[in-house]
């Protein structure tokens, strides 16, 4: 069995480890009770990159550029996650892209990306 599921047991004596029904949280799951398409099948769990564009050494410039997401998005104080990918800032935030771009990490176009703003 997995280390962690083994502590997940240790900690927790009284959980018994549950079968899974098959069924998802998918459009066809919930509205049709049908089996996935393939093409309906979007992972539940995925790596996701971070930008913290306060308190960090993040640049100005790129936060500048961060306020206006907030701004064009009608976000307030109280939101402070923006989900998007490296390929839509290349194409409206080009600031940010390039800054992350010249991270030199390994991120892919079409990565989950999370900017972190609260103001």
């Amino acid at each position: 069995m997995n280390l962690l599921l083994n502590k997940l047991l240790e900690e927790n004596p009284e959980y018994n480890l549950i079968q899974w029904s098959g069924k998802t949280s998918s459009y066809h799951h919930k509205w049709h009770d049908t089996p996935n398409p393939e093409n309906d099948n979007e992972p539940a769990l995925s790596k996701v990159w971070v930008l913290n564009a306060q308190w960090t050494n993040c640049p100005i410039e790129v936060e500048d550029e961060v306020r206006k997401i907030w701004v064009n998005s009608d976000l307030g104080n109280d939101t402070s996650i923006y989900k998007t990918t490296l390929q839509e800032l290349i194409y409206d935030y080009p600031i940010i892209a390039q800054y992350i771009i010249e991270q030199n990490l390994d991120i892919q176009e079409k990565d989950l990306l999370f900017i972190h703003w609260w103001w």
